[in-house]
């Protein structure tokens, strides 16, 4: 496996733990009473854990796996790839900090955007990919 793709798996695991975690801490009353405090941002804050930080991760990390082998392809941008890597996994970590930490709460949008522009690398690299192979430009 390419390095690129046991990152993001870790990342993954990583991801699912902090958020398993956090959902259990919600479950015990004194704590959800402390969290809830905040409204609903641990809800929030869980979500994007379990969803962007677990299901994407492990999603990605097992599409840059297989579709371009399914493809008979190299990945059109390993440091594409790294960069998604990066910015995703740094912005969901500054995402769940805005939501938790009312200070920085007006860099929520930052993070979102951040986030959003690390999936929308995933889907430059994986169309580029996809592409190329239907031009024939074989680069396995």
């Amino acid at each position: 496996m390419h390095p690129l793709v046991i990152r993001f798996i870790k990342a993954s695991l990583i991801w699912f733990a902090l958020a398993s975690t956090f959902g259990m801490l919600l479950t015990i009353p004194a704590t959800r009473d402390a969290l809830f405090g905040l409204g609903g941002v641990p809800g929030r804050m869980h979500g994007h854990m379990m969803l962007a930080g677990f299901m994407s991760n492990i999603v990605i990390g097992v599409a840059y796996h297989i579709l371009p082998r399914f493809l008979g392809q190299e990945l059109h941008s390993y440091p594409t790839g790294y960069l998604h890597f990066w910015t995703g996994n740094i912005g969901l970590v500054g995402l769940a900090l805005a939501f938790l930490i009312k200070g920085v709460s007006a860099l929520l949008p930052v993070f979102g955007v951040t986030v959003g522009v690390s999936f929308l690398l995933f889907v430059y690299n994986i169309w580029s990919t996809f592409t190329a192979s239907e031009k024939g430009e074989m680069r396995a």
